[in-house]
């Protein structure tokens, strides 16, 4: 768990998005699949704004510092597939 509010949000994100997929297609659902399209977009966004404000406060505030990796070490990360080219 990140934070109990995103906990929560995700919990509230998982419920509106098998209620919009629960509602029946058809011309007499029209409103309420509306309805639920409109909530499960409204967490989306919750989560996303609760998900930038605890990056926000995780990512360091000055620059990054540079670090030497010894070419040894380099190619065992290489080898094992942790190095993108």
């Amino acid at each position: 768990m990140l934070t109990t509010r995103f906990n929560t949000l995700f919990e509230r994100l998982v419920h509106r998005f098998h209620g919009y997929h629960d509602v029946p297609r058809s011309p007499a659902t029209v409103v309420q699949l509306a309805s639920a399209r409109i909530a499960l977009d409204d967490t989306r966004a919750e989560i996303a704004a609760e998900r930038e404000k605890i990056a926000s406060r995780r990512l360091p505030s000055g620059p990054l510092a540079r670090v030497s990796i010894p070419t040894s070490d380099l190619a065992v990360l290489d080898v094992q597939g942790m190095i993108s080219s």
